[in-house]
């Protein structure tokens, strides 16, 4: 498995949320909120999509001023002034969505899709 291969070359265990670049490019071009400042846009990568229980969870949660918007096996995070001050956090999303992930910025996002080219 990936992971395995990461822990057997890195020496760290971690969960591994693989996309294609064709994938990549689809979660950025379905990023549904107005891109105010692409460090503060997101796309969570799921290990799987959440249930219908999940979504349903996720929209209905009160995040503030900031906005998640699940879409198949992304969420689609936008902080209105920053992560650390976000009610969005890594064990929030985990609790609602019942499903590990990992989250990059619009930019790296971009970079990750040219990258697996």
């Amino acid at each position: 498995s990936l992971e395995a291969g990461i822990a057997d070359r890195m020496g760290v265990t971690t969960d591994a949320i693989p996309r294609t670049a064709a994938e990549l490019r689809a979660a950025r071009d379905a990023y549904p909120h107005d891109v105010h400042e692409p460090k503060l846009c997101h796309v969570w990568f799921l290990a799987s999509e959440p249930s219908a229980d999940a979504v349903r969870a996720l929209e209905s949660y009160d995040f503030g001023p900031d906005r998640v918007a699940p879409i198949g096996r992304e969420l689609h995070l936008r902080y209105a002034d920053g992560v650390a001050r976000s009610a969005i956090t890594a064990p929030r999303l985990l609790k609602l969505s019942g499903v590990v992930g990992t989250a990059r910025n619009l930019r790296t996002v971009e970079k990750l899709a040219a990258m697996a080219q």
